[in-house]
Protein backbone atom coordinates (compact mmCIF):
# COMPACT_ATOMS: atom_id res chain seq x y z
CA UNK A 1 0.00 0.00 0.00
CA UNK A 2 1.41 3.39 -0.71
CA UNK A 3 1.79 5.77 2.02
CA UNK A 4 -0.90 8.07 1.34
CA UNK A 5 -3.45 5.44 0.64
CA UNK A 6 -2.58 4.34 4.26
CA UNK A 7 -3.05 7.18 5.85
CA UNK A 8 -6.09 7.99 4.12
CA UNK A 9 -7.32 4.96 5.21
CA UNK A 10 -6.19 4.69 8.96
CA UNK A 11 -7.90 8.55 9.56
CA UNK A 12 -10.79 7.98 7.74
CA UNK A 13 -11.61 4.85 9.78
CA UNK A 14 -10.94 6.81 12.82
CA UNK A 15 -13.14 9.79 12.63
CA UNK A 16 -16.34 7.74 10.75
CA UNK A 17 -16.06 5.64 13.49
CA UNK A 18 -16.64 9.08 15.88
CA UNK A 19 -19.13 9.91 13.75
CA UNK A 20 -21.45 7.15 14.51
CA UNK A 21 -20.89 7.05 18.05
CA UNK A 22 -22.42 10.98 17.65
CA UNK A 23 -25.32 10.21 15.59
CA UNK A 24 -26.16 6.92 17.75
CA UNK A 25 -26.57 9.01 20.21
CA UNK A 26 -28.00 11.94 18.82
CA UNK A 27 -30.88 9.47 17.59
CA UNK A 28 -31.26 8.13 21.08
CA UNK A 29 -31.81 11.76 22.58
CA UNK A 30 -34.31 12.30 20.03
CA UNK A 31 -32.94 15.34 18.72
CA UNK A 32 -31.94 16.90 15.92
CA UNK A 33 -29.74 19.52 15.58
CA UNK A 34 -29.71 22.15 12.55
CA UNK A 35 -28.70 20.33 8.97
CA UNK A 36 -26.50 23.47 7.92
CA UNK A 37 -23.64 24.49 9.48
CA UNK A 38 -22.54 28.15 9.48
CA UNK A 39 -19.39 28.71 7.81
CA UNK A 40 -16.82 30.78 8.80
CA UNK A 41 -13.99 32.27 6.54
CA UNK A 42 -10.76 30.57 7.80
CA UNK A 43 -12.78 27.99 10.54
CA UNK A 44 -10.72 25.01 10.56
CA UNK A 45 -13.46 23.09 8.82
CA UNK A 46 -12.13 24.38 5.47
CA UNK A 47 -9.44 22.30 6.38
CA UNK A 48 -5.73 23.39 5.02
CA UNK A 49 -2.97 20.87 4.04
CA UNK A 50 -1.69 18.67 0.80
CA UNK A 51 -4.45 16.96 -1.48
CA UNK A 52 -4.34 13.67 0.01
CA UNK A 53 -4.61 14.95 3.41
CA UNK A 54 -7.38 16.87 2.51
CA UNK A 55 -9.06 14.40 0.73
CA UNK A 56 -9.10 12.27 4.02
CA UNK A 57 -10.61 14.86 5.82
CA UNK A 58 -13.32 15.46 3.37
CA UNK A 59 -14.28 11.59 4.00
CA UNK A 60 -13.76 11.11 7.48
CA UNK A 61 -12.46 14.06 9.44
CA UNK A 62 -14.74 16.67 8.05
CA UNK A 63 -17.78 14.32 8.86
CA UNK A 64 -16.79 14.45 12.69
CA UNK A 65 -16.35 18.01 13.10
CA UNK A 66 -19.39 18.82 10.99
CA UNK A 67 -21.02 16.64 13.49
CA UNK A 68 -19.67 18.81 16.08
CA UNK A 69 -20.24 21.90 14.14
CA UNK A 70 -24.38 20.81 14.26
CA UNK A 71 -24.33 20.20 18.05
CA UNK A 72 -22.42 23.64 18.25
CA UNK A 73 -24.46 25.51 16.45
CA UNK A 74 -27.64 24.26 17.95
CA UNK A 75 -26.00 24.98 21.42
CA UNK A 76 -27.29 28.74 21.58
CA UNK A 77 -25.27 32.23 22.75
CA UNK A 78 -22.94 31.24 25.57
CA UNK A 79 -20.13 33.73 26.98
CA UNK A 80 -17.75 33.18 24.73
CA UNK A 81 -17.08 35.54 21.54
CA UNK A 82 -16.40 33.96 18.33
CA UNK A 83 -14.62 35.43 15.88
CA UNK A 84 -14.38 34.57 11.84
CA UNK A 85 -11.87 32.09 12.28
CA UNK A 86 -13.32 30.16 15.04
CA UNK A 87 -11.38 31.78 17.99
CA UNK A 88 -13.34 31.69 21.75
CA UNK A 89 -12.35 34.83 23.34
CA UNK A 90 -13.49 34.03 27.27
CA UNK A 91 -13.56 36.95 29.96
CA UNK A 92 -14.33 37.09 33.58
CA UNK A 93 -17.95 37.80 34.45
CA UNK A 94 -17.48 40.49 36.05
CA UNK A 95 -15.63 42.11 33.62
CA UNK A 96 -12.89 42.92 35.70
CA UNK A 97 -9.67 43.56 33.84
CA UNK A 98 -7.57 40.56 33.49
CA UNK A 99 -4.24 39.78 35.16
CA UNK A 100 -3.38 37.36 32.22
CA UNK A 101 -4.77 35.36 29.47
CA UNK A 102 -4.77 31.91 28.92
CA UNK A 103 -3.96 30.15 25.79
CA UNK A 104 -6.44 26.85 25.65
CA UNK A 105 -6.02 24.00 22.95
CA UNK A 106 -8.27 21.38 23.36
CA UNK A 107 -8.11 17.75 22.46
CA UNK A 108 -8.10 16.43 18.41
CA UNK A 109 -11.44 17.71 16.74
CA UNK A 110 -12.75 18.26 20.24
CA UNK A 111 -10.71 21.25 20.29
CA UNK A 112 -11.91 22.45 16.86
CA UNK A 113 -15.10 23.08 18.79
CA UNK A 114 -14.10 24.96 21.97
CA UNK A 115 -17.18 26.57 23.06
CA UNK A 116 -19.34 22.94 22.59
CA UNK A 117 -16.32 20.90 24.32
CA UNK A 118 -14.29 22.99 26.58
CA UNK A 119 -16.72 26.00 27.48
CA UNK A 120 -17.50 25.22 31.34
CA UNK A 121 -14.18 24.68 32.02
CA UNK A 122 -13.06 28.20 30.30
CA UNK A 123 -16.09 30.31 31.95
CA UNK A 124 -15.23 28.95 35.20
CA UNK A 125 -11.66 29.46 35.08
CA UNK A 126 -11.92 33.15 33.71
CA UNK A 127 -14.24 33.96 37.19
CA UNK A 128 -11.89 31.59 38.96
CA UNK A 129 -8.87 33.37 38.47
CA UNK A 130 -9.77 36.18 37.38
CA UNK A 131 -7.88 36.42 33.46
CA UNK A 132 -9.15 35.85 30.22
CA UNK A 133 -8.94 33.03 28.00
CA UNK A 134 -8.40 32.66 24.02
CA UNK A 135 -9.35 29.05 22.83
CA UNK A 136 -7.67 28.40 19.36
CA UNK A 137 -9.57 25.93 16.97
CA UNK A 138 -7.24 23.56 14.62
CA UNK A 139 -8.05 21.31 11.85
CA UNK A 140 -6.97 17.94 12.02
CA UNK A 141 -3.65 16.82 10.31
CA UNK A 142 -0.98 14.42 10.69
CA UNK A 143 1.88 17.42 11.26
CA UNK A 144 1.66 18.88 14.41
CA UNK A 145 4.33 21.00 14.20
CA UNK A 146 2.80 22.96 11.43
CA UNK A 147 -0.30 22.90 13.88
CA UNK A 148 1.42 24.14 16.42
CA UNK A 149 2.69 27.51 14.53
CA UNK A 150 -1.07 27.78 13.41
CA UNK A 151 -2.64 28.07 16.55
CA UNK A 152 0.32 29.89 17.98
CA UNK A 153 -0.21 32.72 15.16
CA UNK A 154 -3.65 32.40 15.91
CA UNK A 155 -3.43 33.36 19.28
CA UNK A 156 -1.27 35.77 18.97
CA UNK A 157 -3.50 37.45 16.16
CA UNK A 158 -6.46 37.53 18.19
CA UNK A 159 -4.81 38.56 21.38
CA UNK A 160 -3.31 41.95 19.67
CA UNK A 161 -6.92 42.62 18.27
CA UNK A 162 -8.37 41.60 21.60
CA UNK A 163 -6.02 43.76 23.58
CA UNK A 164 -6.37 46.62 21.35
CA UNK A 165 -10.50 46.87 21.49
CA UNK A 166 -10.49 46.12 25.47
CA UNK A 167 -7.37 48.59 26.04
CA UNK A 168 -5.86 46.11 28.10
CA UNK A 169 -2.27 46.52 29.74
CA UNK A 170 0.78 45.40 27.81
CA UNK A 171 2.15 43.35 30.38
CA UNK A 172 -0.34 40.31 31.01
CA UNK A 173 0.78 37.38 32.10
CA UNK A 174 0.62 34.86 28.97
CA UNK A 175 -0.64 31.08 30.48
CA UNK A 176 -1.57 27.86 28.52
CA UNK A 177 -3.84 25.14 29.50
CA UNK A 178 -3.96 22.35 26.88
CA UNK A 179 -6.38 19.10 26.64
CA UNK A 180 -4.55 15.86 25.46
CA UNK A 181 -3.29 16.58 21.89
CA UNK A 182 -3.35 20.60 22.64
CA UNK A 183 -0.99 19.82 25.57
CA UNK A 184 1.88 18.65 23.11
CA UNK A 185 0.53 21.44 20.85
CA UNK A 186 1.12 24.14 23.62
CA UNK A 187 4.77 22.40 24.48
CA UNK A 188 6.21 22.94 21.23
CA UNK A 189 5.01 26.47 21.08
CA UNK A 190 6.66 26.49 24.31
CA UNK A 191 9.86 24.76 22.65
CA UNK A 192 10.39 27.26 19.65
CA UNK A 193 9.67 31.23 21.43
CA UNK A 194 9.28 30.25 25.36
CA UNK A 195 6.16 32.47 25.32
CA UNK A 196 4.56 31.25 28.45
CA UNK A 197 4.78 32.23 31.63
CA UNK A 198 3.15 29.38 32.92
CA UNK A 199 1.26 26.00 31.39
CA UNK A 200 -0.97 23.64 32.78
CA UNK A 201 -1.08 20.08 30.80
CA UNK A 202 -4.30 17.78 30.99
CA UNK A 203 -4.04 14.10 30.18
CA UNK A 204 -1.47 15.37 28.18
CA UNK A 205 -0.69 12.70 25.18
CA UNK A 206 2.01 11.96 23.08
CA UNK A 207 0.95 9.56 20.72
CA UNK A 208 2.02 8.25 17.41
CA UNK A 209 -1.19 6.46 15.04
CA UNK A 210 0.03 3.23 16.62
CA UNK A 211 -1.77 4.26 19.78
CA UNK A 212 -4.68 6.18 18.35
CA UNK A 213 -7.13 2.83 18.22
CA UNK A 214 -7.16 3.59 21.75
CA UNK A 215 -8.01 6.75 22.07
CA UNK A 216 -10.90 6.07 19.37
CA UNK A 217 -12.29 3.75 21.92
CA UNK A 218 -12.04 5.67 25.18
CA UNK A 219 -14.31 8.16 23.49
CA UNK A 220 -16.73 6.02 21.61
CA UNK A 221 -17.14 4.31 25.19
CA UNK A 222 -17.73 7.90 27.00
CA UNK A 223 -20.52 8.94 24.71
CA UNK A 224 -22.34 5.14 24.52
CA UNK A 225 -21.87 5.29 28.36
CA UNK A 226 -20.59 1.39 27.96
CA UNK A 227 -17.19 -0.33 26.73
CA UNK A 228 -16.67 -0.87 23.43
CA UNK A 229 -15.94 -4.14 22.01
CA UNK A 230 -12.42 -5.30 21.54
CA UNK A 231 -13.03 -6.86 18.28
CA UNK A 232 -15.19 -6.78 15.35
CA UNK A 233 -17.01 -3.86 13.50
CA UNK A 234 -15.44 -0.37 13.90
CA UNK A 235 -12.54 -2.35 15.85
CA UNK A 236 -11.02 -4.40 13.75
CA UNK A 237 -10.91 -1.97 11.02
CA UNK A 238 -9.28 0.53 13.41
CA UNK A 239 -6.27 -1.77 14.19
CA UNK A 240 -5.94 -3.11 10.38
CA UNK A 241 -5.90 0.58 9.15
CA UNK A 242 -3.54 1.62 12.02
CA UNK A 243 -1.46 -1.32 11.80
CA UNK A 244 -0.93 -0.81 8.23
CA UNK A 245 0.01 2.77 8.38
CA UNK A 246 2.83 1.67 11.15
CA UNK A 247 4.33 -0.75 8.54
CA UNK A 248 4.43 1.77 5.67
CA UNK A 249 6.07 4.33 8.07
CA UNK A 250 3.19 7.00 8.05
CA UNK A 251 3.26 8.76 11.60
CA UNK A 252 2.67 12.20 12.88
CA UNK A 253 5.61 14.52 13.15
CA UNK A 254 7.13 14.92 15.26
CA UNK A 255 6.71 11.44 16.30
CA UNK A 256 6.69 10.63 19.79
CA UNK A 257 10.64 10.05 20.00
CA UNK A 258 11.56 12.79 18.49
CA UNK A 259 9.21 14.89 20.41
CA UNK A 260 11.00 13.94 23.48
CA UNK A 261 14.25 14.59 22.43
CA UNK A 262 13.17 17.81 21.26
CA UNK A 263 12.21 18.74 24.93
CA UNK A 264 15.13 17.45 26.54
CA UNK A 265 16.98 20.11 24.70
CA UNK A 266 14.43 22.81 25.72
CA UNK A 267 14.37 24.48 29.23
CA UNK A 268 10.10 23.85 30.09
CA UNK A 269 10.20 23.81 33.77
CA UNK A 270 7.55 25.87 33.60
CA UNK A 271 5.44 23.23 32.77
CA UNK A 272 2.60 21.61 35.39
CA UNK A 273 1.07 18.06 34.31
CA UNK A 274 -2.23 17.26 35.56
CA UNK A 275 -3.01 13.54 35.49
CA UNK A 276 -6.59 11.39 35.81
CA UNK A 277 -7.18 8.51 37.58
CA UNK A 278 -8.71 6.46 35.25
CA UNK A 279 -6.95 7.18 31.60
CA UNK A 280 -4.94 5.08 30.56
CA UNK A 281 -4.10 7.27 27.67
CA UNK A 282 -1.68 9.57 29.47
CA UNK A 283 1.84 10.21 28.58
CA UNK A 284 2.32 12.84 31.67
CA UNK A 285 5.34 11.41 33.43
CA UNK A 286 7.14 10.46 30.18
CA UNK A 287 6.88 14.20 29.18
CA UNK A 288 7.48 15.21 32.49
CA UNK A 289 10.90 13.20 32.81
CA UNK A 290 11.94 14.67 29.27
CA UNK A 291 11.56 17.84 30.05
CA UNK A 292 13.35 17.81 33.67
CA UNK A 293 12.88 14.37 35.96
CA UNK A 294 12.98 16.67 39.44
CA UNK A 295 9.59 18.39 37.66
CA UNK A 296 7.04 17.30 40.77
CA UNK A 297 4.61 14.25 39.68
CA UNK A 298 1.21 14.91 37.81
CA UNK A 299 -1.60 15.67 40.11
CA UNK A 300 -3.97 13.34 39.71
CA UNK A 301 -7.84 14.06 39.73
CA UNK A 302 -10.68 11.77 39.53
CA UNK A 303 -12.20 10.63 36.07
CA UNK A 304 -10.96 9.38 32.45
CA UNK A 305 -9.03 10.92 29.66
CA UNK A 306 -11.99 12.88 28.78
CA UNK A 307 -12.68 14.40 32.38
CA UNK A 308 -11.81 18.31 30.84
CA UNK A 309 -15.02 17.66 28.26
CA UNK A 310 -18.54 18.96 28.97
CA UNK A 311 -20.91 18.66 26.23
CA UNK A 312 -24.45 19.18 27.45
CA UNK A 313 -26.53 17.64 24.11
CA UNK A 314 -24.40 14.24 24.20
CA UNK A 315 -24.93 14.30 28.29
CA UNK A 316 -21.37 14.10 28.32
CA UNK A 317 -19.30 14.92 30.71
CA UNK A 318 -19.53 16.20 34.77
CA UNK A 319 -19.58 19.82 36.31
CA UNK A 320 -18.42 18.36 39.42
CA UNK A 321 -15.20 16.74 37.44
CA UNK A 322 -14.90 20.39 35.95
CA UNK A 323 -14.69 22.29 39.03
CA UNK A 324 -11.98 20.03 40.61
CA UNK A 325 -9.70 20.53 37.32
CA UNK A 326 -10.55 24.47 37.49
CA UNK A 327 -9.46 24.06 41.27
CA UNK A 328 -5.90 22.57 40.12
CA UNK A 329 -5.55 24.87 37.31
CA UNK A 330 -6.18 27.56 39.43
CA UNK A 331 -3.80 26.17 42.03
CA UNK A 332 -0.89 26.22 39.11
CA UNK A 333 -1.49 29.22 37.58
CA UNK A 334 -2.53 31.56 40.52
CA UNK A 335 1.50 31.76 41.55
CA UNK A 336 2.00 34.23 38.34
CA UNK A 337 -0.68 36.64 39.41
CA UNK A 338 1.34 37.44 42.24
CA UNK A 339 3.78 38.79 39.57
CA UNK A 340 1.15 40.39 37.95
CA UNK A 341 -0.15 42.46 41.05
CA UNK A 342 2.45 45.63 40.01
CA UNK A 343 0.35 47.18 37.49
CA UNK A 344 -2.93 45.76 39.24
CA UNK A 345 -2.63 47.41 42.64
CA UNK A 346 -4.20 51.09 42.63
CA UNK A 347 -1.77 53.75 42.42
CA UNK A 348 -1.09 55.44 46.31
Amino acid sequence: LGGGWVKMLSWLVRWRALVVALMVEERALSWRAPATVPQRRGHPLAVRGNEEETALTRLGGDELVRALARYDAARGPGRGSANEDGVVVYEPSDFRVPWGVVHFVGGAALGTYPALCYGAMLERLCDRLGVSCIATPYALSLDHAATAREVDALFQATLAQVSLDRAWPSDLRSLAVGHSLGSKLLLLIQAETRRYDRLGLLAANNFGLADSARLVRNFLEAVNGRPAPASGGFSDLIDLALGAAAFAGVDVQPSPDATLDLLRAADLRLASFVSFADDDLDSADQLRRAIDSALDAPAVLPGGHLAPVYIDPLRLGSLDTIDAIVDELAHLLATQKAAARAYLAPPP
